[in-house]
């Protein structure tokens, strides 16, 4: 939509800003198929994970789509990265704690690699507690959640960048 749709781009290009949550969708469609073909083999799981990650295009296309959105826009961007959707029953909950720090970490290079665009920390503010932040037995947030992912997106917004010298 972001390249081909003339309506999107348009409300890009007008827009006082912009926020982007991307890639939770994806993770979690990738820890499906990986845990469906690994069949209870808990090293191909891994295996399979890793790769299914690796060649995702929405992680693959990140730096592409902050990219376009900035060639579009002067407004300031609000980048989310990925919350830990699930519960702390969920056997997942253990395995997306293990995954998403380290793609969280291309997020945050993201946010920095462009001008103007902030990271919104969501996998930090929502930490363990999915209790509160998400609908009981689902990924989705809770209006407690919806009320924290507002909260620091309009912190990242009103977040002056400070260049620090370095000698």
């Amino acid at each position: 939509a972001l390249k081909k749709n003339k309506h999107f781009r348009q409300s890009v290009k007008k827009a006082d800003y912009v926020t982007v949550q991307i890639g939770g969708n994806d993770f979690l469609a990738s820890l499906r198929a990986a845990y469906a073909e690994s069949r209870g083999d808990t090293k191909l799981f891994h295996r399979l994970l890793e790769k299914k990650l690796a060649g995702n295009d929405a992680f693959k296309n990140l730096h592409a789509i902050v990219k376009e959105i900035r060639s579009l826009t002067k407004a300031k961007v609000v980048l989310y990265n990925l919350y830990n959707p699930f519960h702390l029953n969920s056997p997942f909950h253990n395995v997306a704690n293990l995954y998403l720090p380290e793609l969280n970490a291309m997020y945050k290079d993201v946010a920095n690699s462009h001008k103007n665009v902030k990271l919104a920390d969501s996998y930090q503010a929502f930490g363990d507690k999915q209790a509160k932040y998400l609908i009981k037995g689902d990924i989705h947030p809770t209006k407690a959640g919806h009320e924290k992912l507002a909260k620091i997106g309009l912190k990242a917004l009103s977040h002056k960048h400070v260049h620090h010298q370095h000698r």
